[in-house]
């Protein structure tokens, strides 16, 4: 597979391995790949890890990252093969501000592009779980692509909780130090906590030390709006600052407040109309297809060059197009759409399920009633509840709920490690030594009853 690409230089290290740019020898387009270390992983970490990398490389949407394709390869690695944003990532292109605001207008069409990423993944139930803004890119014609869904942090941790632990959490919701799962609104949280730092080129929570930061978060005050913008913005953040979760607003009711739909009729009207770039689509198409008739006859390195330079008109061009699409698409939504009688009247009060943990899937995207060979080929359109009697799926979404709140997602994932072992002897004693002898008398029964019942719904 590495043998497809040309090797540019190296853009990023960490302790998940190597980020490289490197340019396709058949199609002449720049990507990056990131190299994951496999060798401290279990079987059933690096099977998820893959899984994931198949699924989210069926994403189609304008202001996410491109998933190209994904292989293991014979020194232990995971490679993954991604869009390459030549701007550089949302953190880096604030910092170059030096202290001096960006206009609220930009700050809103990114803020908007954002969202629209957020609701097209949570629509598919795929959770971000990392939103920050070191992890959202810009393009060269300053698109937004949000990146990085999780994927290498299924390899870099064994537990949800512990990942979200590493470095300075200024992007974790209230929640989740509370040992709860994550889920929609905690996406929303960190959205919140990235279109602040654009506003005020500031972390909305900041702190010398992890106890501060953190009590800074749990029980602190909200910090002081952006005074500069008009004040709807700065009542949104709030919103999507809000302690408690269900207080928060979905993106659906995000993207329907009159004062984003106003944003997005502007841009829309600074883009003129969808013809136009309709227009320079179709001219990069025929600039291409001239360009390939033209190969016999110009030398390799002209044509090389001229290909390149169309491809890279044509992205552009293309992604311009399918923006403008989607932000269309956006300000024609209907306020009421999509949204509850009894939440109309009410913003943000729509509240949303639980993040669903599930022992074979369970990082970013909710997999649920597939065996492994059936998986392979599974489309996102599949995705969905647990499949078998609806009896079935209840009791396995009301177990998972209690003994996630029971024992929090970090040690129910141990649990479930341990429930793999045939010896009975030996697996109660596991189980008892790892719960303890008071929350083993409480939920070892429960543990037992959701692997029976999601054992039985995989084989349905």
């Amino acid at each position: 597979m590495m043998n497809n690409y040309t090797f540019i230089r190296v853009v990023g290290k960490g302790s998940y391995g190597e980020v490289n740019l490197v340019k396709h020898k058949t199609d002449r387009k720049q990507y990056v790949i990131k190299r994951l270390n496999l060798t401290t992983s279990s079987k059933r970490e690096r099977r998820a890890a893959e899984q994931e990398a198949q699924l989210l490389s069926q994403l189609r949407h304008p202001n996410i990252v491109t998933y190209k394709e994904s292989w293991e390869g014979d020194d232990c690695q995971l490679y993954i093969v991604m869009g390459f944003c030549e701007g550089g990532d949302l953190y880096h292109r604030l910092k170059q501000q030096k202290g001096e605001l960006l206009p609220e207008r930009q700050v809103v069409e990114w803020f908007v592009q954002i969202a629209m990423a957020l609701q097209y993944l949570h629509e598919r139930n795929i959770l971000h779980r990392d939103l920050k803004t070191q992890n959202i890119f810009l393009t060269k014609t300053n698109i937004i692509k949000v990146g990085d869904l999780g994927i290498a942090r299924v390899l870099e941790n064994q537990n949800d909780m512990a990942s979200t632990l590493i470095g300075t959490p200024y992007y974790m919701s209230p929640e989740l130090f509370s040992n709860k799962p994550y889920n929609h609104k905690s996406d929303v949280w960190a959205l919140g906590c990235c279109v602040y730092e654009m506003s005020t080129l500031k972390h909305a929570f900041n702190a010398k030390d992890m106890n501060s930061l953190v009590y800074r978060i749990v029980e602190g005050k909200l910090p002081q709006m952006p005074s500069k913008y008009e004040p709807q913005l700065g009542d949104l953040i709030k919103s999507m600052l809000s302690k408690r979760p269900e207080d928060r607003p979905d993106v659906k009711l995000i993207l329907r407040q009159p004062y984003i739909k106003r944003q997005i009729a502007m841009f829309l009207e600074a883009t003129k109309d969808l013809k136009h770039i309709s227009v320079l689509y179709q001219q990069d198409k025929l600039l291409e297809q001239k360009s390939d008739e033209d190969e016999c006859s110009s030398s390799t390195s002209s044509t090389e060059r001229s290909e390149g330079d169309c491809r890279e008109r044509k992205t552009e061009s293309s992604d311009m197009h399918d923006l403008v699409n989607m932000m269309t698409q956006t300000l024609r939504m209907d306020v009421g759409d999509g949204v509850s009688e009894g939440d109309r009247g009410r913003f943000g009060s729509t509240a949303l399920p639980e993040f669903k943990l599930n022992r074979k899937y369970r990082d970013t995207l909710l997999l649920h009633g597939k065996a492994r060979e059936e998986a392979e080929n599974l489309s996102l359109g599949q995705i969905g509840s647990p499949s078998g009697p609806a009896k079935i799926r209840r009791a396995i979404e009301r177990l998972r709920t209690d003994v996630v709140k029971g024992l929090g997602v970090k040690l129910l994932d141990k649990v479930l490690e341990v429930m793999e072992e045939e010896d009975d002897a030996k697996r109660e004693l596991c189980l008892r030594n790892l719960m303890g002898d008071e929350k083993y008398q409480a939920y070892a029964v429960m543990v037992r009853q959701l692997k029976f019942f999601e054992d039985m719904a995989f084989k349905i």
